[in-house]
């Protein structure tokens, strides 16, 4: 593991591996139990890199995307914990159009899609006291399986730009804490929000054990939660589910 000398305006350590099981396990497996508030631990190659739900994996070749566990403490923010992933997706839509004149969309709760494919996958997980955000950007893949469950693309398919990986952190890092002390999300995801003002069907909870739920998009709520308009003129909130 060595430190990368890239900015961090958390003003912590950036570190890298070239390869790891997952960021997410290295974080939580290699710095006890008190790491430091944006501390970053990326990795060239995950060989068990994982998405949301049993059995999903995020595939990579080595140094091909950005993948990173971002290590964030309840107490240093004003952000609910349960919308932090609508939060780092909004930061890594940012980062795609000021730096790559990209269009995404978040596609709640956890995804970035470009033009229909998906360019971001994002996996938070927390203890009493700590959010680990785990983030998968795709970067410099020239393709990807049919097999996949998504039809996925990359920063050099859409832009045909080259960047290295990792130095997309110092700008991904900035986005994040600015959007982890605002106060107003809906307002901000807003404009960003796949399928805003669609009728959808969605799995709310768990993919495997949750049920069906029709409604309009309206938007995101504070707590990240997904606002839906049903048929009987109601507003629900989804917090959790695809």
């Amino acid at each position: 593991m060595k430190q990368l000398p890239l900015p961090n305006p958390f003003g912590v350590s950036i570190f890298y591996l070239t390869e790891v099981d997952s960021t997410m396990r290295a974080a939580r497996r290699d710095f006890g139990a008190s790491p430091e508030h944006g501390l970053v631990i990326s990795a060239g190659r995950q060989s068990a890199g994982r998405g949301r739900g049993s059995g999903r994996d995020w595939q990579a070749g080595q140094d091909e995307g950005l993948l990173c566990t971002i290590v964030f403490k309840k107490e240093a923010m004003k952000a609910p914990v349960s919308s932090v992933p609508i939060r780092a997706a909004l930061a890594v839509s940012r980062l795609l159009k000021q730096q790559f004149q990209l269009s995404p969309l978040i596609k709640w709760p956890n995804d970035v899609l470009v033009e229909g494919r998906k360019i971001c996958g994002i996996l938070c997980e927390s203890t009493s006291e700590y959010v680990y955000v785990g983030i998968g950007l795709n970067v410099l893949q020239d393709e990807f399986s049919s097999e996949l469950r998504t039809p996925a693309t990359s920063i050099f398919l859409q832009s045909g730009l080259r960047p290295e990986p990792v130095g997309l952190l110092p700008g991904l890092l900035s986005e994040l804490q600015k959007l982890l002390m605002v106060v107003q999300l809906p307002m901000l995801v807003r404009p960003w929000l796949y399928r805003l003002d669609e009728e959808v069907t969605l799995l709310e909870g768990d993919p495997q054990l949750g049920r069906w739920v029709s409604g309009i998009i309206t938007g995101v709520g504070e707590s990240g939660e997904l606002r839906l308009l049903q048929k009987s003129g109601k507003i629900r909130s989804l917090y959790s589910g695809e």
